[in-house]
């Protein structure tokens, strides 16, 4: 299908002239400029109501993360798991988001996209709304740790805190417990499944419901995709320079390509992963990364589905109030989750 045509119109000028590709990679600079196309600013969308909270660190005694028995099988969930225990381990803050008054409401975690070093609770404020009054659910935004401040993996063991946090406060914020869903776009769907991994090493995967994945990068293979060839050149959203300049900044100095929660769909998949609702993008350079996810999905028998978003770029998530198309594929999505 071709290229959306408002997707066209909208990068129009972009498309013409190859000029996707930052003019730095100041660090300074690029979050400025971040702030200042996606902030908090205009109501886009009006919300029952929503509050910020600073969220503190569960105990390590009432965590549902634990070392697993198998120390074959948590090698790498180790450092992560003695950071979670650590006394130092930082508070978060989360945005909580409510559609109405009811309570006993699916929960979802989302986690923002922004190559793990841009973005925060403020620029995604709009979609968060959005999300929660068509998923009629209850969503905590999550301001993870950024890199390269706070390379990996910050921005997981910050994932797993607000799990851990969610699973005892769902109540009292109007969720059911039962019903905790993880989601993300970009880096923030990575994050999400990486915490999903986690918890299957851990056992505790059954208290997760499921889990919503907007066009994230999920493997060591990311830059050397079919689609990342095709998009990767500098007239879409997301050159390759741009996404290998975000990684390097976010990657450790030797990072393992087997390292369940650095590349979630790395290795056999668990058997027991949650179900898993993968959304990509026609013209997303990391599109495939959701293709070879889903196939390692049907690998492991685990359950999940797959929605194409036709003639979409990557990042249309943030303009769901300027592609026509968006919210129908949100509409979708909440369908799905309904049925499971």
């Amino acid at each position: 299908m071709p290229l959306d045509p408002e997707v066209r119109e909208f990068y129009k000028e972009k498309i013409e002239n190859r000029s996707f590709e930052p003019p730095t990679y100041d660090i300074h600079i690029l979050r400025s400029g971040a702030d200042r196309t996606f902030n908090d600013k205009a109501e886009i969308e009006p919300i029952f109501c929503w509050e910020e909270r600073v969220i503190e660190r569960i105990p390590d005694s009432e965590s549902a993360f634990r070392k697993p028995k198998d120390k074959s099988a948590g090698i790498h969930a180790d450092p992560i798991l003695d950071d979670l225990s650590s006394p130092d381990f930082p508070n978060l803050t989360v945005r909580i988001y409510y559609p109405d008054e009811s309570m006993g409401l699916p929960v979802i975690l989302y986690f923002h996209g922004g190559g793990f070093i841009l973005h925060n609770v403020r620029s995604h404020d709009s979609l968060c709304r959005k999300l929660a009054n068509t998923w009629e659910a209850v969503v905590v935004s999550c301001e993870y740790r950024l890199a390269p401040e706070y390379p990996y993996p910050a921005a997981v063991e910050d994932g797993c805190a607000l799990f851990d946090w969610a699973k005892i406060h769902a109540e009292e914020i109007g969720g059911n417990p039962e019903f905790i869903y993880l989601s993300g776009d970009s880096a923030g769907a990575s994050t999400a499944a990486a915490v999903s991994r986690m918890a299957c090493i851990t056992g505790c995967q059954d208290q997760i419901a499921g889990q919503i994945l907007f066009y994230g990068t999920y493997s060591a293979q990311a830059g050397s995709r079919h689609s990342m060839e095709e998009f990767g050149g500098g007239d879409y959203v997301l050159p390759k320079k741009m996404a290998d300049g975000f990684e390097g900044m976010y990657l450790p100095a030797h990072p393992d390509p087997n390292d369940p929660f650095l590349y979630p769909a790395s290795g056999k998949i668990p058997e027991n992963y949650p179900y898993t609702l993968l959304i990509r993008g026609e013209y997303d350079p990391l599109r495939d990364e959701s293709v070879d996810f889903a196939q390692k999905l049907d690998e492991a028998g685990d359950p999940h589905d797959e929605i194409l978003a036709e003639g979409m770029m990557h990042g249309f998530l943030l303009y769901w109030h300027k592609f026509s198309k968006v919210p129908l594929i949100l509409e979708e999505a909440g369908r799905l989750l309904s049925l499971r």
